[in-house]
């Protein structure tokens, strides 16, 4: 398999988006009716299209946003790697008893403010996609500081907390079970970025250290799609 990290962009919530949605392999036999399993959560096939169609009512909603249109079939692999992302978050918050820090919140506010002509409830359903990588890293870090501050380091920097809240989460990847669907990539947390895997290459999705971005998907490529299976 090969991996690459992601380049540094502007704004991470969108960058799930450039994910396409070819076939491969996932990391385990998913369960039956599932798209994706992490741990004790599960993403069914139903709630995949429900949030995949709300997300694409959202981008519509901003003009700069939806651009050219964008797969239907990459809203639902951005919707799976952020519900495996932010699964991994939930657990690990839990695990060692932290809540996001402010970070969160903020971004969860400029998403708010971006699409603020957008039906709320479709907003609604959609912000977990949009903030999955915010979402981690404010918990990764709040897990970081704790672990750090037990281990005798009174005043850990925000890197620092970061730095070890990512080797928290690398860890509870490596001691759980994490399956997706074979339509779509399975995902692997590195050291800088959030890395997607597959047999014969592989997508970055968005990077700790800056919000990525993507860039608008070729147009004459979704031109040639079906109008069912494109998002404008």
């Amino acid at each position: 398999m090969t991996r690459t990290r992601s380049r540094l962009a502007a704004l991470s919530t969108i960058a799930l988006l450039a994910l396409p949605a070819l076939s491969g392999c996932g990391q385990n036999p998913i369960h039956p009716g599932a798209a994706a399993v992490v741990g004790d959560q599960t993403l069914s096939g139903s709630d995949l299209n429900a949030i995949s169609r709300d997300l694409c009512t959202v981008l519509k909603s901003d003009q700069q946003s939806i651009g050219s249109g964008y797969p239907r079939s990459a809203l639902m692999a951005s919707v799976v790697q952020a519900f495996m992302l932010r699964a991994v978050a939930d657990q690990l918050a839990e695990e060692y008893d932290v809540t996001p820090d402010k970070s969160y919140k903020s971004s969860a506010d400029q998403i708010e403010l971006r699409f603020g002509q957008a039906d709320p409830d479709a907003l609604a359903n959609a912000m977990d996609t949009f903030t999955s990588t915010a979402y981690f890293v404010a918990v990764a870090r709040a897990a970081g500081e704790l672990e750090l501050k037990e281990s005798g380091n009174a005043d850990p920097t925000q890197d620092e907390s970061l730095t070890k809240g990512i080797a928290l989460a690398q860890t509870w990847q490596d001691d759980h079970d994490i399956d997706v669907s074979p339509r779509f990539p399975a995902m692997k947390i590195g050291d800088q970025s959030i890395e997607t895997v597959r047999d014969d290459t592989s997508y970055a999705v968005s990077d700790f250290a800056k919000q990525a971005a993507a860039e608008q998907p070729d147009k004459t490529f979704v031109d040639t799609l079906p109008p069912s299976q494109v998002c404008r």
